[in-house]
């Protein structure tokens, strides 16, 4: 029922400008957002000259009443916190990245000056794309290949993670590398990257590398419809810890969008948990949300996981739905957005899945949130250093 309201409300409202409405430019060839695809083959490439200067900062903040009352149930939140700052000189990229994070862990009490919020490193990137042969290339903490393309998909990072990084099954970072080709308006793209296996947080715990695969097809991209289906598919060869233990992953996933509304669903099955491989988790996840032509956001969305799939009792199921307007109302084509949003968050975890197996107290859960966030996003020409040279030696570097 909220599905097609969303659906249908999105199609009826009239469409306002939109980010990508703005005239293109140098500055524009390539999104700041992180991608782990290449442009498309024969797309141009901006001449080389002044570099392009990116910025985005994305904070909101979250106060949430949770029943039933079993704990900490009215709280103060900092939703979202990140900022990314990337520099283009023509086809070549350097991308640094951080999120804010509590400096404790989540049950503990040791952390920073007591338990201080911190920026964390998330992404520091070194990438080169040659869109002449469709290809590109890119080193240092990256982007998790089904991760980002999955929170590309969904699109609101800010409201809620996406379901593998969600339940702890992926990481959105880890350090190594990838390569990606890219067809003709892109109609395909085929990604394969190598990493540690350990994540952004963890040093190599052992010498296995992690191989992930991603396949992303556009069926419609040579037709004139403005709708844009995606079909992706992920897998995944991985280890974990000192043990080295199976860490696999297979994931799919099919979504439709246009300007104004889309939906989704993904799976995502594993083999081997947090070091321990018997673990066998799996979940599908369903949603539609509004686009970014529209000044208001809409989603309602529906999570199924399994901590361990031969276990029925470990099913928890979760599903929101939220909206409220993105500001100003209709001058969305400028890089700043003001958001006002009200959700709400249920989940049901099966005997096993709860704090304390078996006990009915948290078996139900629901939270109700008044979330306010801005993000900004920003792009410029700025003059490279005049008759600056590469070093020559490591000595010379500062």
């Amino acid at each position: 029922m909220i599905v097609m309201w969303l659906w249908t409300a999105a199609l009826a409202a009239p469409p306002t400008l939109g980010p990508d409405d703005v005239a293109p430019s140098a500055c524009q060839w390539r999104a700041v957002a992180g991608t782990v695809t290449a442009a498309p083959l024969g797309e141009p490439a901006p001449d080389l000259g002044d570099a392009c200067l990116g910025g985005v900062l994305d904070v909101a903040g979250r106060g949430t009443l949770a029943f039933p009352d079993v704990g900490l149930s009215r709280r103060v939140e900092l939703a979202r916190g990140r900022m990314q700052l990337a520099v283009d000189v023509g086809t070549i990229r350097a991308r640094v990245a951080f999120v804010a994070t509590r400096s404790a862990a989540p049950t503990g009490y040791l952390g920073i000056d007591g338990e201080a919020i911190v920026p964390k490193l998330q992404i520091a990137e070194a990438r080169v794309d040659l869109p002449v042969a469709g290809l590109a290339a890119s080193a240092g903490v990256v982007d998790d290949l089904w991760t980002i393309s999955a929170q590309d998909r969904w699109g609101l990072r800010y409201v809620a993670r996406t379901l593998g990084d969600d339940r702890g099954w992926m990481f959105r970072s880890d350090l190594g590398g990838w390569v990606s080709w890219t067809g003709p308006r892109g109609v395909a793209s085929l990604s394969a990257s190598l990493t540690t296996g350990e994540g952004a947080d963890l040093r190599e715990r052992n010498e296995g590398k992690d191989v992930a695969g991603l396949l992303v097809v556009h069926p419609l991209a040579f037709t004139a419809r403005p709708i844009l289906l995606e079909v992706a598919l992920y897998g995944r060869e991985a280890s974990r810890g000192v043990e080295r233990s199976r860490d696999h992953r297979i994931g799919a996933r099919v979504d439709v969008a246009e300007r104004r509304v889309g939906a989704g669903v993904e799976t995502l099955v594993g083999w081997g948990l947090d070091g321990d491989p018997s673990v066998l988790p799996a979940g599908v996840s369903a949603w539609a949300r509004t686009g970014p032509a529209l000044p208001l956001v809409g989603w309602a969305r529906v999570d199924l996981g399994w901590g361990d799939r031969r276990d029925a009792d470990t099913l928890t199921t979760s599903w929101r739905v939220g909206v409220g307007p993105m500001l100003p109302w209709r001058a969305r084509a400028i890089p700043a957005a003001f958001h006002v949003l009200v959700g709400y968050e249920g989940a049901a975890l099966g005997a096993n899945a709860r704090p304390v197996a078996g006990a009915s107290a948290g078996a139900v859960t629901h939270e109700v949130f008044l979330q306010i966030g801005a993000r900004v996003d920003v792009r410029g020409r700025v003059a490279l250093a005049a008759g600056s040279e590469p070093p020559q030696s490591l000595e010379r570097m500062p």
